[in-house]
């Protein structure tokens, strides 16, 4: 028995560092994953999980971001002064280059952000450029794992011309089984989408624009990461003050769908079954922070278009994407950051008694009714409800 345990020590580990991850521990699943790394070090799917450890285990409030702001003590931090030299101050929402570490090196082995950039590194270096490499590297590494010159079905059926599709493109991810093609497509456009909400995070925006861009250009990309994919690449490039390169990623058409699946169309479908599970899974849990529909992922795109606009004083333009991004979803949805939007819109325009109110209810339901009565009275609100930004194609994040 106790030998049995040896042999298989790691691989145990390994799977309990995935249900760990699963059920909400991320920390105590990198504790079980760094071991298991030190043996599978090969398998980029492992280092991806390993990312995932560190992003889950920093990600603080970022459910709470998202779900809306239940009381006025979301967005007013503090109250200055009495009488009529009153003053509210607004919480900040930004969270861009927070330091994560503390100077610690980030080679440490840790469940930090910066080990989490290494760790996305190392899964795509271990990813196949292409079909020809993954076919070459397929049959050195399984000449090298056998320890002789015996050549598997796979090679076999390779050199005599004829193999079979759902075979081609094995790649070794032990302890788990080979990854096959369409399971390399899904897995590289995932590591693409935790690298660049990793480099935003730590304001490496650059880098995170690029692995936007080339998560975009992913042939076999799902919906929520093309999603996910204009969201980053929108907020690296206002970070880089490219708002028009940004508002061409905010556009709502962008978003078609946000399923957090995978879709499976080839005839390896069958091989994805076991991974396709554990994101659907791990898909009911995050729903909670992540639009549920196409409509709640349009509004967020006008939210951030909104803002967007807002950048290049178009103030008009910001709020017609802001009331049409509101008449979409429920009042109680509304992101804390539509809220203050709002707020700097009705500012900007002088209603500083209706900036007021909506800080004091917490709702965009005072400028929504408002507009709502003046649609009759004012032809240019007539197409509010259908108003579509000038031309441009796609851009947002949460």
């Amino acid at each position: 028995m106790s030998s049995l345990l040896t042999n298989k020590r790691y691989e145990l580990l390994h799977n309990c560092g995935i249900q760990l991850l699963h059920i909400g521990r991320p920390l105590a699943a990198f504790e079980c994953l760094i071991e298991a790394v030190q043996v599978y070090h090969s398998n980029p799917r492992l280092w991806l999980r390993l990312a995932e450890c560190c992003i889950a285990a920093n990600k603080g409030t970022s459910e709470q971001e998202t779900r809306g702001l239940p009381s006025k003590k979301g967005i007013v931090q503090s109250i200055l002064g009495q009488g009529y030299h009153q003053k509210i101050v607004l919480a900040s929402q930004s969270t861009q280059n927070t330091v994560y570490n503390d100077g610690q090196s980030s080679a440490i082995p840790v469940a930090s952000m910066e080990f989490a950039a290494i760790c996305l590194r190392n899964a795509l270096l271990l990813l196949p450029e292409d079909q020809q490499e993954m076919k070459k590297d397929n049959g050195l590494r399984n000449f090298n794992q056998s320890g002789s010159g015996e050549i598997n079905n796979e090679s076999s059926e390779t050199c005599s011309g004829k193999p079979h599709e759902g075979e081609r493109y094995l790649v070794p991810g032990p302890p788990s089984s080979p990854l096959r093609k369409q399971e390399l497509d899904n897995l590289r456009c995932s590591i693409l989408a935790g690298s660049a909400y990793i480099a935003l995070a730590l304001g490496d925006n650059l880098m995170a624009l690029n692995h936007a861009e080339n998560l975009l250009q992913q042939p076999k990309l799902s919906g929520s990461l093309k999603f996910l994919g204009h969201l980053y690449a929108a907020e690296s490039l206002i970070s880089l003050d490219r708002i028009s390169d940004a508002i061409t990623h905010l556009n709502p058409e962008n978003v078609t769908d946000v399923f957090l699946g995978v879709s499976s169309n080839e005839q390896d479908q069958g091989s994805d079954r076991g991974e396709n599970e554990q994101m659907e899974s791990s898909g009911k849990q995050i729903l909670q922070c992540y639009p549920n529909s196409v409509t709640s992922a349009r509004a967020m795109m006008l939210f951030n278009l909104g803002s967007a606009y807002c950048l290049r004083s178009e103030y008009d333009k910001a709020r017609k994407c802001l009331h049409q991004a509101a008449s979409m979803v429920n009042p109680k949805e509304i992101p804390p950051e539509g809220i203050l939007l709002a707020v700097y819109l009705e500012l900007q325009n002088g209603n500083t008694q209706l900036a007021l109110q909506i800080i004091k209810r917490n709702q965009l339901l005072p400028s929504v009714k408002a507009l709502s009565s003046d649609v009759k009275k004012k032809p240019m609100f007539q197409s509010i409800q259908t108003v579509q930004p000038p031309p441009f194609s796609t851009v947002q994040r949460k």
